[in-house]
């Protein structure tokens, strides 16, 4: 496959095109979207990443060889992001929550500075 010529035209067709996004990723953040907020913001983002490949790194005329290489990225991506997911979804509850971790572990260390002695281990409750 033969990267075919591409014209200003089509380079400025696609930076109006990203600069619209841009200002639809900013109007997205002042509208009041509840639950879709994130969904409506990462769709956007995912658009302008695609157009920033296919055009300004020349994916949309490349070899097979280097579209398995982007797809073997991208699922590395989301390996890595679900393994993290998981990780995250499987932590104790305690630990997710700030205001019981702010009042086992900080607490108890804040008292012991005002009192000038040090923080027992038998304090802190994990």
């Amino acid at each position: 496959m033969s990267n075919p010529q591409r014209s200003i035209a089509g380079y400025a067709v696609v930076l109006v095109a990203l600069l619209c996004l841009t200002a639809a990723t900013t109007a997205a953040h002042f509208l009041n979207l509840g639950p879709w907020h994130l969904p409506v913001a990462l769709s956007i983002a995912t658009f302008k990443g695609l157009l920033v490949a296919l055009f300004f790194m020349h994916l949309l005329g490349s070899m097979r060889l280097i579209w398995l290489s982007v797809g073997v990225g991208i699922l590395w991506l989301a390996l890595l992001i679900g393994l993290t997911l998981t990780d995250y979804v499987t932590r104790r509850p305690h630990l997710r929550d700030w205001s019981t971790v702010r009042s086992q572990i900080v607490g108890p260390m804040i008292r012991s500075a005002r009192l000038g002695s040090q923080v027992t281990t038998d304090a802190i409750i994990i």
